[in-house]
Order: C-alpha cells, then structure tokens, then sequence
C-alpha cells in the first residue's frame, strides 16, 4: 500500500466517529410538566420532540433507541441532564416514547448506538 493509500485509510478511520457504542438498560420519558423549561443545555423542552437525557454523554451527541420489545426506533439528540433514577440510562421526551410504543408503559427496555458525537470545541481566552 502506497503512502496516499494509507493516508487515505487513515483520514477515514479518523473520521470515523468513536460511535460504535452500544449500552442496553432502562429508559424512562418525561413530558408536559416539564414542556417549555430549560433544559441542562439551556434551550427549552419540547415535550414532543426528539430530545433526550443522559447523565454523562455530551451534549449534541446523537443516538439510535431502540425498544427491544418491539424492535421500534427513533433517533434522538442529548440535550438534557438525567435520568435521576440509578437504575434508568436515558430518559426520552414524550414523542419519542409515542415513537417507541411506551408511553403506557413508562419504561421499556432499550439499546442505545452513538450515531454521532458533536465536534470538540476548542475553547480561546481571550486576553
């Protein structure tokens, strides 16, 4: 393989995102009580759409659910901080436990799949 070969292969693999994480566990949804506050990354909440909460992913990070009850699956974005529960690794907003079929339910068992993680920001002091 040549040198532009495996730059290439290279540059590909770095654009790669680190993504291939998957983590099965719990997922709660929350809604209407909390539509229209802020969330922790300050934009409000809506109850409908595709925001989700997890305790530790960056904000921005996209992410595949899915019910493994019922094999339906939303893509949703983390904008929020949670779930409190210990035993719980996201909590959903409203539409897309509507999504999922679990509205009812409260919880359901799901696998997340980082699809994306947002760019690094790089932070400049100004002088």
């Amino acid at each position: 393989m040549g040198p532009r070969a495996l730059a290439a292969v290279l540059a590909a693999l770095v654009a790669l995102p680190a993504c291939a994480e998957t983590v099965t566990g719990k997922a709660s949804w929350y809604g209407w009580r909390e539509h229209g506050r802020p969330m922790a990354n300050g934009r409000p909440f809506d109850a409908l759409g595709r925001s989700a909460a997890h305790r530790t992913w960056p904000f921005g990070t996209r992410v595949r659910v899915t019910n493994l009850r019922n094999r339906r699956a939303a893509q949703v974005v983390i904008e929020d901080r949670g779930p409190k529960p210990r035993d719980r690794i996201i909590d959903l907003s409203l539409g897309t436990a509507r999504r999922l079929r679990m509205e009812r339910a409260g919880l359901a068992l799901v696998s997340l799949r980082v699809l994306s993680r947002p760019p690094a920001r790089h932070h400049h002091r100004r002088h």
